[in-house]
């Protein structure tokens, strides 16, 4: 592990990592970042994948002014050949203001036609809409601010369930695992009824938060 000191003016703070082969999804890349205070074993906050792809981000709204250890380390001790990490002060963003919860359940699902937008937030809890559909072709996607890429903000799952809630007809978490970690279920031909669309943030088997994201349907 790399330890490094820094003072803190206070306020927003932010830490993050970056490497030569732009945070691909591999163990080179696979960084962790903890940020002590100055007596260097009370932990203020720790991220593994909070940044680009497999690199690191701690973001804190407002870090009290003083001494702090930075340290970086691999997430799968295996070695990451070179890294940039860079402090600076970049706040994070408020959640985004959700007008469709409560819909954390069957019960309190929101109806949708197209499209609608959400967040997941806190961590663990999971958007449901129902949508009666004709026939035929159908496809639900999540789309997030800024584009989909392999970041936690991204890492939505989609799962279609029947009219009874319970039976799953199809879920898919990552459209592209390597670079784009939005999701996408598409059916050829499912037939006509009423169905709910579960929307989660699922990222490394655990579950995260995604600030925004708009859910289309489409036949």
């Amino acid at each position: 592990m790399d330890w490094f000191a820094y003072t803190h003016g206070g306020g927003a703070f932010s830490a993050e990592t970056t490497t030569p082969d732009a945070c691909a999804d591999n163990a080179t890349s696979d960084t962790t970042l903890t940020l002590y205070a100055a007596d260097g074993t009370t932990q203020v906050a720790s991220n593994d994948d909070g940044g680009a792809g497999r690199c690191s981000l701690i973001q804190l709204a407002d870090l009290a002014a003083g001494d702090y250890f930075v340290v970086v380390g691999s997430f799968q001790t295996d070695v990451v050949p070179a890294y940039t990490l860079t402090i600076g002060n970049d706040v994070p963003p408020p959640p985004a203001e959700d007008l469709n919860e409560p819909n954390d359940d069957a019960a309190s699902a929101t109806p949708i036609s197209t499209t609608a937008d959400g967040a997941i937030d806190p961590a663990g809890e999971a958007d449901w809409f129902t949508y009666t559909h004709a026939g035929g072709t159908f496809t639900a996607e999540t789309t997030v601010p800024g584009g989909c890429s392999n970041t936690s903000s991204s890492d939505t799952h989609v799962a279609v369930y029947a009219s009874d809630g319970t039976t799953l007809v199809a879920e898919n978490e990552d459209i592209d695992p390597a670079a784009n970690w939005c999701s996408q279920v598409s059916l050829a031909d499912l037939v006509a009824g009423d169905y709910y669309v579960v929307v989660r943030g699922f990222q490394g088997g655990a579950d995260n938060v995604v600030p925004a994201y708009t859910l289309t349907i489409s036949t």
